[in-house]
């Protein structure tokens, strides 16, 4: 008789094995290993975007996913930030009207589409390990980074202040969903302090090193700090914080602090508004509003979407 223990391992063991061949499956290439972190951006083919629309719709409306699948998974869906990052928007009509298909395609690219629902559900049930929560934050503020960086010089109207909305509003969603799992308690296993101190360290460790991807042919490539200007002083000041102070109790408060969408962003929107010198100090504090806005605006979609799973 195969004792108990040993069943629950082998059943662990399968569910890593599981994560790291979804992650293969919907990205192209192996399963990312220590300081690689996922390219926000990565191209995907049609079947790979199909098999993330599946797990995402599988998964999502339990808000649970197994702790050995989270992190792989999350490093999966952080290579579709591109298209997340418009889901959780939820202005773009291609997205919603292609959900039920899984993907849509625009021009030579393929984008992966799913309800946003399951996906605000889907990104609750990985983010109750704060590594996982850390590579789909960093995968977000990354994103919004090269978004920023974008917009022309001469923008004037909605091709600046559609981009900053649409920051807010998914950095707002990540924040309800941590706001939920903290609330929750379980947050598997850990303490709330050691679930944000994981987190602040997971994060930070990630911003100011090189991001890795592979490519459809093989190619790593790594991007440094030069497109990374606006997501590297935030973490820098961040860490900067978090080195001073040695009392452990505090550098969660910290994490706190420097995760909150209205200190986050604008830090980010001031960085990239130092190469835009004909924008004025006054439409850079307009520009905060409008991330406030998004803000306020994904906030009541994520806690729509966010039921209690304590049971």
């Amino acid at each position: 008789m195969t004792p108990s223990s040993d069943l629950e391992s082998e059943g662990k063991d399968a569910r890593s094995g599981l994560g790291l061949l979804l992650e293969s499956g919907t990205t192209g290439h192996t399963p990312l290993g220590p300081n690689q972190d996922p390219w926000p951006a990565t191209p995907h083919t049609e079947g790979q975007a199909r098999i993330m629309h599946d797990v995402i719709g599988g998964i999502g409306p339990d808000q649970s996913v197994h702790e050995n699948m989270r992190e792989p998974l999350a490093r999966a869906l952080a290579t579709y930030t591109a298209d997340t990052h418009e889901i959780l928007a939820g202005l773009d009509s291609k997205y919603i009207s292609a959900a039920g298909a899984g993907y849509f395609q625009d021009g030579d690219k393929t984008h992966m589409a799913v309800s946003q629902k399951d996906l605000v559900q889907f990104m609750r049930g990985l983010s109750e390990d704060p590594e996982a929560y850390g590579t789909l934050h960093k995968a977000e503020s990354r994103y919004i980074d090269l978004s920023l960086e974008q917009i022309p010089k001469e923008a004037q109207g909605p091709d600046v202040t559609n981009p900053i909305n649409k920051a807010g509003t998914a950095l707002g969603v990540m924040s309800s969903i941590r706001e939920d799992v903290i609330n929750d308690g379980r947050m598997a296993g850990y303490s709330e302090a050691d679930w944000k101190a994981k987190l602040a360290y997971h994060v930070i460790g990630g911003a100011v090193t090189p991001m890795y991807f592979t490519t459809a042919g093989g190619v790593s490539l790594a991007f440094g700090d030069a497109i990374q200007r606006g997501v590297d002083t935030w973490a820098w000041e961040w860490g900067n914080r978090m080195k001073g102070e040695v009392d452990a109790k505090v550098n969660p408060q910290i994490a706190d602090e420097y995760l909150e969408v209205n200190n986050q962003l604008p830090i980010m929107i001031r960085e990239w508004a130092k190469d835009r010198p004909e924008i004025q100090e006054s439409f850079i504090q307009d520009y905060s509003r409008d991330v406030l806005e998004g803000r306020n605006r994904s906030t009541e979609t994520a806690h729509k979407y966010l039921t209690d799973t304590t049971n």
